[in-house]
Formats: structure tokens, C-alpha cells, sequence
């Protein structure tokens, strides 16, 4: 991790009334802060598909790996 951070704030709902995706998250949740970061191990091509997500997974300290309807994770052993 190199401690940088781009802010990109989540603009207003096209109708007033509607809530926002991360108001939506929060509201299921509790939780207020919707974060997103690329998936990449440092010096590596950010992921672009799920064949080439899997060997960074393994490689890293990820927990699990989601995608789409789909939950990878790892053995315990």
C-alpha cells in the first residue's frame, strides 16, 4: 500500500427524492462510506477479468474474492 487516496465524491440522485447508492448501503448496513480501490498486486496490470483474478487472489492476503454471483475464498490449510 503506498497511503494515497483519490476522493471521488458521488454526485446527487437525478431526482431529489431518490437515494443515492451509498445512502442505499448505508441504510443497509450502517455503515456510511462506500469504498472502492482497483485489484492489482503491486507491479502488476490491474485485473480486468475474472481468468486473470484468480492468481493475484491467491497470492495476496484477500479473504475472498467476489465475483458477480461467485464467492472464491481460501482453505484454511
Amino acid at each position: 500500500m503506498d497511503a494515497t487516496v483519490n476522493q471521488e465524491p458521488v454526485g446527487l440522485p437525478a431526482v431529489p427524492s431518490s437515494p443515492t447508492s451509498a445512502e442505499r448501503f448505508a441504510d443497509l448496513t450502517g455503515v456510511p462510506v462506500v469504498l472502492n480501490t482497483s485489484f492489482n498486486l503491486q507491479g502488476e496490470p490491474i485485473v480486468t477479468t475474472p481468468a486473470n483474478a484468480y492468481s493475484p487472489f491467491v497470492r495476496s492476503q484477500m479473504d475472498a474474492l467476489v465475483m458477480g454471483h461467485f464467492v472464491v475464498t481460501k482453505s484454511d490449510s
